[in-house]
């Protein structure tokens, strides 16, 4: 990101904001910070770059990203970031390549969402509070890839990402290890992104089909309605077309939006 900050950066009489004055710099990211504390603070450094040091112009950045004032997405009205962006954005401009297609939202902020997968794990949480942030940063990153379209800056949107995989792939394992999620009947999708909630019912089968004893269980996945909303990508019926592939009958309330399954070998 250092080339890409001092590209953008400006000179030392556009607003003071250069790589020296860090002073300046270094306020700039606190007097934000106390205003949205849930955003990284090196996140909120790249977008005052981006920003050219203009707070004001970097605080809209920030509510546009992750101001959750906003109307957040939740499993229900799961917005495609492929959807969320410009389609010139999206094809690499310098190679040709595409900086990775991915269903995504947004990440719920807070680790509150992992109370429906287990009871108590201080491990699960610290995990998961990581990877919102780390999802934070990758959005942030591929907020000034499309405006800076460069390669460096969509190389750096890759390791952001992979990041994030690799811890929410983290939160898998410890998961997959924990009794409470074992014993768990209903799973709360609220909150992930498609990739992410199927990862976690494909798990959640996983732990169902391999422990004795289990056929005949009901299971619930609750997802949302799944109303359609500017074109994106829904949970639930991806959701449910992947309970078929694993050759399961689900039954969808379409009034709560919960999917129910009845486990078998």
């Amino acid at each position: 990101m250092g080339e890409i900050e001092a590209n953008l950066g400006g000179e030392a009489d556009r607003n003071d904001w250069t790589e020296h004055n860090t002073l300046h710099s270094k306020f700039k990211v606190q007097e934000l910070k106390k205003k949205y504390p849930s955003v990284d603070d090196n996140v909120i450094s790249d977008l005052l770059s981006q920003a050219d040091g203009d707070t004001s112009l970097a605080q809209d950045f920030i509510v546009s990203l992750f101001d959750p004032r906003r109307n957040e997405p939740s499993a229900g009205s799961d917005q495609d970031a492929k959807a969320s962006w410009p389609a010139s954005c999206r094809e690499h401009p310098q190679t040709g390549g595409e900086c990775r297609s991915h269903e995504s939202g947004t990440v719920s902020r807070s680790v509150v969402m992992v109370d429906g997968l287990v009871d108590n794990s201080t491990q699960v949480n610290r995990t998961l509070a990581d990877a919102s942030i780390a999802y934070q940063n990758y959005e942030s990153r591929l907020f000034l890839a499309q405006r800076a379209r460069t390669p460096e800056a969509y190389q750096n949107c890759e390791r952001s990402k992979k990041e994030y995989d690799d811890l929410f792939n983290e939160v898998l394992r410890l998961l997959s290890k924990d009794i409470t999620f074992h014993q768990k009947t209903s799973v709360d999708l609220h909150g992930y992104t498609v990739e992410d909630a199927l990862k976690l019912v494909s798990l959640k089968l996983d732990c169902e089909e391999r422990t004795d004893g289990r056929s005949g269980r009901r299971i619930e996945f609750i997802t949302g309605r799944g109303k359609s909303t500017g074109g994106s990508v829904k949970i639930r019926p991806r959701v449910e077309e992947y309970l078929r592939e694993r050759q399961y009958q689900p039954r969808t309330d379409n009034l709560g939006g919960v999917i129910n399954i009845v486990i078998h070998k």
